[in-house]
């Protein structure tokens, strides 16, 4: 997957949301911090979605889907429903 990042509100670093699997293989959604994939620890990487059948390559977007003023992440996902 494509990542896509976005500057935290403070300024001091980015969110970084990526996904793993495939076409054929589950996967997981997930953001962490830049300053964390610089440092080469991602343990604290958070999970916002999974899927068993497939997985996340499509790239996320940031977007104000909500009017909140708060960037919403977008990302497409297929489920075998």
């Amino acid at each position: 997957m494509s990542i896509a990042a976005i500057e935290t509100a403070d300024g001091k670093d980015h969110e970084v949301i990526f996904g793993t699997g495939g076409e054929t293989i589950g996967g997981n959604l997930y953001i962490t911090k830049l300053s964390d994939i610089m440092q080469g620890d991602i343990s604290n990487a958070i999970m916002l979605d999974s899927c068993p059948n497939k997985g996340y390559i499509g790239p996320p977007a940031w977007a104000d889907i909500t009017g909140d003023q708060i960037p919403d992440i977008i990302s497409a996902s297929r489920r075998n429903l």
